[in-house]
């Protein structure tokens, strides 16, 4: 066994920016709970950092020689497969605390999923419904190195780099806005084991403690993120329905359906929430329409069951600002009567005349095809003139939105309909195809 030369340590504080799920395979609540320690709090698993960031890294021989390597013998082969082992050590993130010892607050709360065909029909079988960790919850993890060589890299540091320049997801669903995190803070601290006092240092050395770290700076981002940011604003209603039988504390039943709501990081206040996998299911039909491959081809949105393959575009989560809430209460009508039809009665809560924004990112390392493109834009300009309605009951009237703008570009209210779509597919092309 090589002689460790050197030691570095990272401390990275990073925070949830979008709704997390990292199951553990079974559900006692849902299809899918979220992973808990012995005391039943949430945490990410030092495995799911570095799958993470191990696809983050390119795969190229340092890659291999710092994650380690397992090579598989040959078949019908008497060698052994070959084994390298990791350089880096990866740590549980755990929620962080406060100063005074507490835990820090977090929210749990059950999204439902339904897939839907073309007429937004739930399909047979397809309903699905998974704990979620809401936004706005702070983490703590570490990250370590041995060095055996006097010509090894930060290779840690490369790591590090790549957390605070690009975005980072973690857990499933990631394409469809599920588990954004952004880091608040890296420290780092090394120790050579060629110096003595450097020994003595790494002995008496509090890994938990926050007075021990140097500020670790990154250099500079190089890379274009290849993302689009969409600002809208709301024009009537929105029904994403969340489905109740809550009682008031009058003691009055609630509303029949509310409009799906977040913590978003805010605390006790919960916000209306656009998910990533609406977004990406009307948006994915509608590009369908206009030519693009998401059934056959190269399958931009992905695919499960024998073949699966990760979808190349992601959507964000849409949290709804300044919005107002409505209750509203309806009933079917008999056509041949003209009265109301007995048990039919509905009440739901929407919200309305609020702002939001969506961001698409494109995560293939080639570029999105021309057809694609404009298949996008083309959607984009009917979200725009409120032909794609996002959500339920559109067929009333609901989930109607208008793009303020799009990229570094306002989409003014004189432009008409060709102005809107050569100002969209400009940018689209210039965020996503080159």
């Amino acid at each position: 066994m090589n002689k460790i030369l050197k030691k570095k340590y990272y401390r990275i504080c990073f925070s949830l920016i979008s709704p997390m799920n990292i199951g553990y395979g079974e559900g006692s609540k849902t299809d899918r709970d979220i992973l808990r320690n012995s005391k039943g709090v949430p945490y990410v698993p030092a495995s799911s950092l570095a799958g993470v960031f191990r696809d983050k890294m390119p795969d190229d021989e340092d890659r291999k020689k710092y994650f380690g390597e397992i090579v598989k013998a040959v078949e019908n082969s008497k060698e052994d497969p070959s084994k390298t082992e990791s350089l880096i050590q990866f740590y549980d993130a755990n929620i962080s605390n406060e100063k005074s010892g507490c835990q820090e607050k977090y929210y749990v709360s059950v999204r439902d999923s339904v897939a839907l065909d073309g007429f937004k029909t739930a399909k047979d079988g397809a309903k699905f419904d998974m704990e979620v960790l809401e936004a706005g919850v702070k983490f703590v993890t570490y990250i370590e190195q041995n060095y055996l060589e006097n010509d090894d890299m930060d290779y840690a540091g490369m790591i590090v780099e790549k957390f605070m320049s690009s975005g980072v997801s973690i857990g499933g669903k990631v394409t469809r806005g599920y588990g954004n995190v952004k880091v608040d803070s890296a420290e780092y601290r090394e120790f050579d084991f060629r110096n003595t006092g450097d020994i003595d240092e790494w002995l008496e050395f509090e890994l938990h403690s926050e007075k021990t770290w140097n500020q670790y700076l990154p250099a500079e981002k190089s890379q274009k993120e290849r993302k689009l940011t969409i600002k809208l604003r709301q024009n009537g209603g929105l029904s994403i329905r969340k489905y109740t039988t809550a009682v008031r504390k009058d003691g009055d039943a609630a509303p029949d359906m509310e409009q799906l709501s977040s913590h978003n990081g805010n605390g006790d206040k919960m916000v209306p929430v656009i998910p990533g996998t609406t977004w990406a299911g009307a948006i994915r039909q509608r590009m369908k329409e206009f030519g693009a491959d998401v059934s056959s081809g190269n399958l931009i949105f992905g695919c499960v069951g024998d073949v699966k393959k990760r979808s190349d575009i992601a959507f964000s989560e849409s949290y709804i600002n300044d919005s107002k809430d409505m209750i509203v209460s309806r009933n079917a009508i008999d056509r041949f009567t003209g009265g109301t039809a007995a048990t039919a009665l509905f009440t739901e809560k929407i919200c309305v005349g609020g702002e939001t924004e969506l961001s698409i990112t494109w995560l293939n390392k080639t570029s999105m095809q021309e057809k694609d493109a404009d298949a996008l834009a083309a959607t984009l300009t009917d979200l725009h003139f409120g032909l794609l309605a996002i959500g339920g009951a559109t067929s009333i009237g609901r989930g109607i939105f208008s793009i303020e703008s799009i990229g570094d570009k306002t989409i003014g209210k004189e432009l008409d309909g060709s102005a809107v779509y050569g100002l969209i597919i400009k940018e689209v092309k210039e965020a996503f195809v080159w």
